[in-house]
């Protein structure tokens, strides 16, 4: 993968469809919000439904960013309307969602487990038996934990990261299919990725002391310059006999 053509690329294209590459990132987040804003004053159950909506539109919004910055990528233009695409496509959308939200728990379900014990024997060592070293102990678990559900995040984001493009460019694959062709197309190559993810981290920086300000410009190139990795890996894949099976009926993941 040459990152460096691939970025120069993705930065050239932003910088000329700035307005419509931002819109891109900006609209999805603004509408999120608002609904989640809007339900959440309903308290109780407002909370709960609020969740559910928050999830799905989530979902929708993976594949819509999809959609609209590979086409940035690929035509040098965007289109609002690739934003719906997720909804068009919605039972696939949504069944993509459970199963990436399924892997994750997968994942991330120890680290989350200890926490809560952590916590909890922390909590009650401090206000019944004033052991300061177990509960400082405890508070260092927690510390761990949480690195390592954040690290978790990071390897689950380079494993399926494909999955919501191959959702939109192979119909016939279900999505569960779509998340285990991700895993493959990316076995292997973690390090290039891991790279690629790393080489924005001055932009991350920039972005907090200009209170996202820069991330404006960056979060939509970032998008874009991946929608170019994806490309590449396909390029690669040219020729190759796909080596996933279809599953009609799936069943939830035991931690794949």
């Amino acid at each position: 993968m040459n990152r460096k053509q691939i970025k120069l690329q993705a930065r050239t294209t932003v910088q000329k469809n700035l307005v419509m590459a931002a819109a891109l990132f900006i609209i999805p987040v603004a509408v999120q919000s608002l609904v989640s804003m809007a339900l959440g004053w309903l308290g109780g159950f407002g909370g709960f439904l609020a969740g559910i909506v928050t999830f799905v539109i989530s979902a929708f919004t993976s594949v819509g960013y999809a959609k609209g910055y590979l086409r940035l990528h690929r035509e040098g233009k965007g289109e609002l309307n690739d934003l719906i695409y997720g909804v068009n496509k919605w039972e696939r959308t949504i069944m993509l969602g459970v199963w990436y939200w399924l892997f994750t728990l997968a994942w991330t379900l120890v680290p989350m487990v200890v926490i809560i014990l952590a916590s909890t024997i922390g909590g009650i060592s401090a206000a019944t038996t004033n052991n300061g070293l177990l509960a400082s102990l405890a508070v260092l678990i927690v510390l761990v934990a949480s690195i390592a559900i954040s690290l978790l995040g990071f390897f689950i984001q380079i494993r399926y990261g494909f999955a919501a493009y191959l959702l939109i460019e192979e119909p016939t694959l279900d999505p569960k299919a779509c998340i285990s062709e991700s895993k493959r197309m990316v076995q292997g190559h973690y390090r290039e990725l891991i790279m690629f993810y790393l080489s924005f981290f001055g932009w991350f920086v920039l972005s907090a002391f200009t209170f996202g300000i820069v991330g404006l410009f960056a979060i939509p190139y970032i998008f874009t310059a991946y929608a170019g990795v994806y490309d590449d890996f396909r390029k690669r894949e040219r020729g190759v006999t796909s080596t996933v099976t279809q599953v009609p009926n799936p069943t939830p993941p035991s931690g794949e």
